[in-house]
Order: structure tokens, then sequence, then C-alpha cells
């Protein structure tokens, strides 16, 4: 008997799957994965911009409503120093103030008559914005 260890040479090869074999599979599931988790990323991206962009949009509106309301009462001033000119200016002042919510009633009346029906009297729901964690 020898003492000698018996070791494959190099030029044997062990059989089974060669690295390539192993690796394909492995690569594949990782670019599933990729493009599952970029896919989740966009989507998320997606509807942070959205938010965002109700954001905006309410903000504008904010915005417009103001500018609208000092402009409303920049005419309704103008109107009681017009009817001031024939009448005291009280007068004058009580009746733009009648004709101001006339105009609001009949708003009002004309906005209620679309959401009546769907509605059965009741008041429409308006849902409160979702305010996340920023």
């Amino acid at each position: 008997m020898t003492d000698k260890p018996n070791y494959s040479g190099a030029g044997d090869r062990i059989p089974g799957p060669s690295t390539g074999d192993l690796s394909e599979p492995m690569a594949r599931a990782i670019r599933e994965q990729v493009r599952e988790e970029l896919q989740v990323v966009r989507d998320e991206l997606g509807a942070e911009l959205r938010e965002q962009s109700r954001r905006r949009t309410v903000r504008l509106y904010g915005g417009a409503a103001a500018a609208a309301l000092y402009g409303g009462g920049a005419l309704a001033a103008c109107l009681v120093l017009l009817f001031g000119l024939a009448m005291p200016v009280w007068i004058a002042a009580l009746i733009v103030g009648v004709l101001l919510m006339l105009v609001a009633a009949a708003l009002k009346n004309s906005a209620g008559e679309h959401h009546g029906a769907a509605h059965h009297g009741r008041r429409p729901h308006f849902p409160r914005p979702h305010h996340g964690a920023r």
C-alpha cells in the first residue's frame, strides 16, 4: 500500500451541472425581482406625483377663490358708492347686501337641485383629504 492520497487530476471533471447552468436561473430570478421592485417604485412615484398635483390644484383653486372674494368685495363697494350718489349711503349698502344675499340663495338652490335627487334630501358627502406622513 502507498501513502499517497487519491486526488483526481487537474484534467478530471466532477460530473454535474456547470456554473453557467446554475447561474442562469439565479440571474433570471434576480432580473425578475429587480423588474418587480422597479415597477413598485414607479407605481409609488406615480401615486406621489398625482397626490402632489392634487394638492397643487387645491391650493390654486383656493387662491383663485380668495382673489375672487376680494374682487367681489371691491365690486360691491363700487356698487354701494354708485348707489350712494342717488341715495343715502347706508340705504345703498343695505340694497347691495340684500342683492348679494339673493344671489347667494339662488346659487345655493341651483347647486342643491343637482344633488337633491341623488341624496334624497341629505347633504352631499365630501370626503376628507388624507394627510399621510410627509
